[in-house]
């Protein structure tokens, strides 16, 4: 390959979440010598990516392209890719692909890759569980990524994307953050929000949607500050359920336990000031959030689904319980409130497990050789194609 090859990451969501912390990570580990990454993205999401890029050579291209009414952009979205001269359009979760590969492809970009994410749990009803839409469009996606063993299941297994297109690349984060002790953080963090130093912090890091079932562990605190009525829980993140959320709250008795802290970019010092971490979600690909905690030595409870397995060895680095149960949540944070010095060791070895298997060079890395087989592919192609015509 000569020069660099200019990869578009593209997103169409409209809110900062673990896929696009996924992509800030990706893109900020990129190779600069061999690759030129670009976001291209609707304009909300734009302004709030912006902080984390500053002082990067990342460009942050503000295009919404989330439905066919969009032609505006779209249309754009085509002339940029023809007048950078794109080599791969990666886009983000089906949504994105669906409207970005097509116009990829016209736009005459010879590789498109998406990175999948999640289980879409959200799909209901005979015709979205049908996947047509997905087959349809999937034609025009060159290799689909698969976040965890369990996401590379669901993709072949149910929506019918064939074995040779998916690559298994499990998420990473930057270990290295979290190496150094950062107890002057979380004490930080604790006077700021009014949290003595010894009371029980339980928190979860999560957009606030049905996915993430905040809702089950709000049913659950009832029984655990039974036990433990010092403990506080802290829900950080914003999304679409932060009202009724909080009218669960007041409803279930339990408002003087529980802080909503909205969106926080002091995701480290915050897992550092927690006792435990939890993560009751219906569905997830492989949760970032979940691999973040047990790199700050923080035990995990957290639902047996999906990829989430993959990242917390039940009775090792956590606890594992069935989604949409308040009650076996219950269970397994008062166990851990109740054994102070087995709830360290699980988070101990979940920070050697994570260091070992879910640093982001490696994800990087992996993510390049898929980046680079894929041009190599192309260029291959292309030489023997045109090698036929000439012996037309």
């Amino acid at each position: 390959m000569n020069g660099k090859v200019k990869v578009v990451h593209f997103l169409n969501s409209l809110v900062r979440g673990g896929v696009e912390q996924h992509v800030l990570l990706l893109v900020a580990h990129l190779d600069r010598e061999q690759f030129d990454p670009v976001i291209v993205c609707p304009p909300a999401l734009a302004d709030l990516l912006r902080p984390d890029l500053n002082g990067s050579d990342v460009r942050v291209v503000p295009l919404k392209i989330r439905s066919i009414f969009d032609i505006r952009d779209m249309a754009r979205f085509v002339a940029f890719l023809r007048r950078e001269k794109v080599d791969i359009v990666h886009a983000h979760l089906f949504n994105a692909s669906r409207v970005s590969h097509f116009l990829a492809k016209l736009a005459g970009v010879g590789i498109t890759i998406e990175t999948n994410h999640v289980r879409e749990g959200w799909r209901k009803g005979i015709l979205k569980t049908w996947y047509a839409i997905d087959r349809f469009f999937g034609r025009f996606t060159d290799t689909v990524i698969a976040v965890s063993r369990a996401n590379a299941e669901y993709l072949s297994k149910v929506k019918g994307i064939e074995k040779k297109k998916i690559k298994v690349v499990s998420n990473g984060i930057e270990t290295r953050a979290f190496d150094s002790p950062n107890g002057r953080a979380g004490s930080s963090v604790r006077s700021r929000l009014g949290i003595g130093p010894d009371v029980p912090l339980v928190t979860v890091i999560a957009r606030l949607e049905p996915q993430k079932g905040h809702v089950y562990l709000l049913e659950a605190i009832p029984d655990i500050i039974r036990k433990h009525p010092e403990t506080v829980f802290l829900l950080a993140g914003d999304g679409a359920l932060k009202d009724e959320l909080e009218a669960t709250a007041a409803g279930l008795g339990i408002e003087k336990n529980v802080v909503f802290a909205g969106f926080r970019r002091d995701v480290a010092a915050l897992l550092k000031a927690s006792t435990v971490f939890v993560l009751p979600s219906l569905w997830e690909g492989l949760p970032l959030v979940a691999v973040e905690a047990s790199a700050a030595g923080v035990p995990v409870v957290a639902t047996a689904v999906d990829g989430t397995p993959e990242v917390i060895k039940d009775g090792e680095t956590g606890l594992l319980v069935p989604p949409k149960d308040p009650q076996a949540l219950a269970r397994a944070i008062i166990s851990l409130l109740d054994e102070p010095e087995t709830a360290r060791n699980m988070g101990q070895n979940g920070a050697m497990f994570v260091r070992n298997n879910f640093d982001i060079e490696r994800q990087v890395k992996e993510t390049e050789l898929i980046y680079k087989s894929s041009m190599e592919t192309l260029i291959n192609s292309s030489l023997q194609a045109a090698k036929r015509r000439s012996n037309l």
